[in-house]
């Protein structure tokens, strides 16, 4: 995941537009969406000012580990759940047929 793909993935998370972040760090929107796209990349001025903003550490803004490891949390749960539909289908037919 580039550093573009995380800031979306994060102002998403934190229920921010890229307006909201703008005003945060006093910078325009439009400097917020060419990051978003990754056709630039903040100072390291501005990457300090997006942590805080966001509240997230440097290291968490600039490395996909965390949320990797939310992503298999999630794949995770997902396949817990699927099982459990499977089960409930079973349970189901069985309670039917008595």
């Amino acid at each position: 995941m580039n550093f573009g793909e995380k800031l979306y993935y994060l102002l998403g998370k934190k229920n921010l537009t890229q307006a909201d972040l703008a005003r945060k760090i006093n910078q325009k929107t439009s400097a917020i969406a060419r990051w978003v796209t990754g056709k630039y990349k903040p100072s390291s001025k501005n990457m300090n000012r997006i942590a805080e903003a966001l509240n997230v550490s440097i290291e968490e803004l600039i490395s996909d580990d965390k949320i990797n490891k939310e992503n298999d949390e999630i794949k995770e749960i997902k396949k817990e759940i699927a099982v459990m539909k499977s089960e409930l289908k079973l349970l189901k037919q069985k309670l039917s047929k008595k």
